[in-house]
């Protein structure tokens, strides 16, 4: 890259990609549904990586990560997947451990509280993670369709719920817009 700004549009795409994990996520084989999955209600726990290979993420100490897809609900009442990360503390508050649905998009705000020992279930929206429906169509982002990333908050917390049962049955949803 240059040394300073501005920086031409070739040079900002070669250094975000630079920073990808497993290349884009269109590529990436985890965030794809088999046709099977389309009846699915939503809630549904797809797919699931219970330890996610963390070396290309820039995670802080003590933290780790999985991965979920699960079955969320469309602004028009459609099912369709989407997916989430899940950041694990090293050590838990209480005896269980306690679940904060994130929607905080600062930086810091996921990692903070999973240090502060909170389990951090942090959802892409539907068509963000998984781009692709069970057979094949694009998902449209529901930009602004607040009942529709409701739907994606709740139902990531119950998939996640489902895949992980040492989580509490309790949990508290923090974000902004």
């Amino acid at each position: 890259m240059s040394a300073y700004p501005p920086f031409t549009v070739a040079e900002a795409v070669a250094f975000e990609k630079s920073n990808w994990v497993n290349g884009p996520v269109s590529e990436d084989p985890f965030y794809t549904v088999s046709s099977d999955t389309a009846g699915a209600a939503p809630g549904t726990l797809l797919k699931v990586e219970k330890n996610t290979p963390s070396t290309g993420y820039s995670l802080p100490p003590s933290i780790a990560l999985s991965r979920i897809v699960y079955q969320s609900k469309s602004l028009n009442g459609h099912s369709v997947p989407a997916s989430a990360y899940i950041l694990w503390p090293y050590r838990p508050r209480k005896q269980e451990f306690q679940v904060v649905a994130n929607l905080l998009q600062h930086f810091e705000a996921p990692y903070l509280l999973a240090l502060y020992g909170y389990v951090v279930v942090a959802p892409d929206y539907a068509g963000q993670g998984v781009s692709k429906n069970a057979v094949g169509e694009p998902i449209v982002h529901e930009l602004l369709a607040s009942p529709a990333h409701a739907h994606d908050v709740f139902y990531a917390v119950e998939a996640t719920q489902k895949a992980f049962s040492e989580l509490s049955t309790s949990f508290v949803v923090l974000g902004h817009s």
